[in-house]
């Protein structure tokens, strides 16, 4: 409470919470957050009477931090919406290779005391307790501003932004509504903000411009070229060797591992071992507490896949299916990534904007005339696109399946890698949705898949400005299902695949797609699916990430592509 932390200060002899304290209220009453009733006076009626509550934490640098929060769930907030949207991390990431083609700056910002810039729609008042002073206790206060704990806080603060960025001349995207655009003077492009919550950043030709202009409005803490954001660490700028990795989070949770739960983890070279199958394990099921501490390890590596660790996706995807009734031998998995994780903290994407390289030559696409039976094949282009500008980006996806992998459902796993220039974009592993009975079935849906996602990122692509005229080139290790995917004679010999088959035909014939043969060895799909012997998992690794944040491999892109 704010009595116990004001006596730990009598008691140390100094008066660091209290200042903690200071400081929070300062802001609140900054913001205008209260509007202070007259001693005496009764809530007004429809009010609701909320809890106050003070947050304390020791910061890394020894400062103490006070946080007041409202107990929002102590009152009826039905009627309003807590849904509040935030950037996609492969939106992100997409903004990082435009910004390397185009030669733009890019600025990252934090809004200090976010929510407190909007006014709340609740109805609610509290009773000042003596964080507020001692002449203020006990005074009835009406909650004017969106305060940290109401249920609509999130939601108010991110309608205010957005009117700030319409109001700067900014637009939503129609992929992403957290990415906003705004067409240059010059007509050779745009400029973009992206949202997350209080976090920000500006990817533009003078990103400075519109941070000043958001200084005019907000306390803007630390503006400055990107170095963390959403826990992913920055090196470089988007004119040097630019490179994102999650070094930092890696390092500390694997601290905040071992501390938290006295266990010591050993180094490890993979992630999983090779031909693991979790699904057999018939260990002992883990009690109350490794169950918790098995969803906390699987949670945040499941975080790190999003942040780029590509390497850790089928082995976080596979474990992930038992945070229901993990069993003993899961949680040694657990440990076991965490291991990967302490043993190669430093892998990192490389923003690379180029198209690829090939070698020894450029493979040959697998050209099909659908004239006579996909005739009315077109791809759907929104007609709310913005004007594309600027230098077009080659997408390149690398698609893989590992048949009837789960030895108890007998369900095959999906495997698909997009890339824009040479840079991961997204990347997913999947289990599929139904069993297939041959390597051609799970081949065609993987292909599927890898379809869907051409679609997807074709559509971020337009929604932020950027041209696409070139299909998107899809590269698979199965020559039956790419010929039968691009050949107009080949039947249809299995109707379970045949949604499969024409959604891939038909893309194919709208020139959305581009099919392309490619070696096992050099489809990076294939980390994707299936736990690989060391030496070919290393092999894929170090054509798709780099061996530090500050040093980089060779980044290979299949069939001997190269950048």
């Amino acid at each position: 409470t704010v009595k116990e932390a004001l006596e730990l200060d009598v008691k140390n002899g100094d008066s660091k919470w209290q200042e903690g304290i200071k400081k929070e209220m300062e802001g609140l009453q900054e913001h205008k957050t209260f509007r202070f009733l007259p001693p005496g006076s009764k809530p007004p009626e429809g009010y609701q009477l909320a809890p106050l509550r003070m947050i304390f934490d020791v910061k890394s640098d020894l400062r103490r931090k006070a946080r007041l929060v409202i107990g929002g769930h102590r009152i009826d907030a039905s009627e309003h919406s807590g849904y509040s949207s935030v950037v996609q991390l492969s939106s992100v990431r997409l903004l990082n290779v435009i910004a390397k083609a185009q030669g733009l700056e890019c600025l990252a910002g934090d809004v200090g005391f976010a929510y407190l810039n909007a006014k709340t729609n609740e109805k609610v008042y509290v009773i000042c307790g003596l964080e507020f002073g001692p002449e203020m206790e006990g005074r009835i206060a009406i909650v004017d501003k969106s305060l940290y704990g109401l249920k609509s806080s999130g939601n108010r603060w991110h309608a205010h932004f957005s009117q700030t960025l319409y109001g700067m001349g900014f637009t939503p995207s129609r992929y992403d509504q957290d990415v906003w655009y705004r067409q240059r003077e010059t007509n050779d492009g745009y400029d973009y903000i992206s949202t997350y919550v209080d976090d920000f950043m500006i990817t533009a030709k003078d990103a400075w411009r519109f941070m000043k202009q958001l200084q005019q409005i907000y306390k803007i803490k630390d503006p400055t070229h990107p170095e963390v954001y959403l826990g992913a660490f920055y090196t470089g700028t988007p004119s040097t060797n630019w490179t994102i990795s999650s070094q930092r989070y890696i390092k500390e949770a694997t601290i905040q591992l071992e501390k938290g739960y006295k266990i010591k983890i050993q180094e490890e070279r993979t992630p999983c071992a090779t031909n693991d199958h979790p699904e057999e394990d018939s260990t002992p099921i883990l009690d109350n507490e490794k169950h918790r501490q098995y969803q906390s390890m699987i949670g945040m590596a499941q975080w790190l896949v999003t942040l780029g660790r590509i390497d850790i996706c089928f082995a976080v995807s596979s474990l992930s299916r038992y945070c229901r009734t993990p069993r003993e031998g899961h949680l040694a998995r657990v440990y076991r990534i965490w291991g990967y994780l302490k043993k190669y903290p430093n892998r990192s994407i490389s923003i690379n904007a180029n198209e690829p390289l090939y070698h020894p030559k450029e493979p040959e696409e697998f050209k099909a005339d659908f004239e006579d039976q996909y005739r009315y094949a077109k791809e759907e282009i929104d007609p709310r696109f913005p004007k594309p500008l600027g230098k077009e980006l080659d997408t390149t996806i690398f698609f893989d399946s590992d048949h009837a992998h789960d030895k108890v459902t007998g369900r095959s796993i999906s495997g698909v890698l997009t890339m824009v220039g040479c840079t991961p974009i997204m990347w997913k592993s999947r289990r599929q949705g139904a069993i297939q009975t041959s390597t051609y079935g799970a081949e065609f849906c993987a292909m599927r898949l890898a379809t869907e996602e051409a679609i997807n990122i074709r559509y971020m692509l337009r929604s932020l400005g950027i041209k696409v005229t070139k299909p998107t080139k899809l590269f698979g290790d199965n020559l039956g299902v790419i010929q039968n995917a691009s050949t107009p004679e080949a039947i249809l010999k299995k109707k379970h695949v045949a949604l499969s088959y024409h959604c891939v035909r038909e893309a194919i014939a709208a020139r959305i797609t581009a099919p392309y043969k490619l070696g096992s060895k050099d489809n990076f799909a294939d980390v994707l699916t299936k736990p690989l012997e060391r030496g070919s998992f290393l092999h894929h690794v170090k054509g798709l990430l780099w061996g530090s944040a500050t040093t980089s491999n060779q980044c290979d892109l299949g069939t001997g592509t190269s950048a």
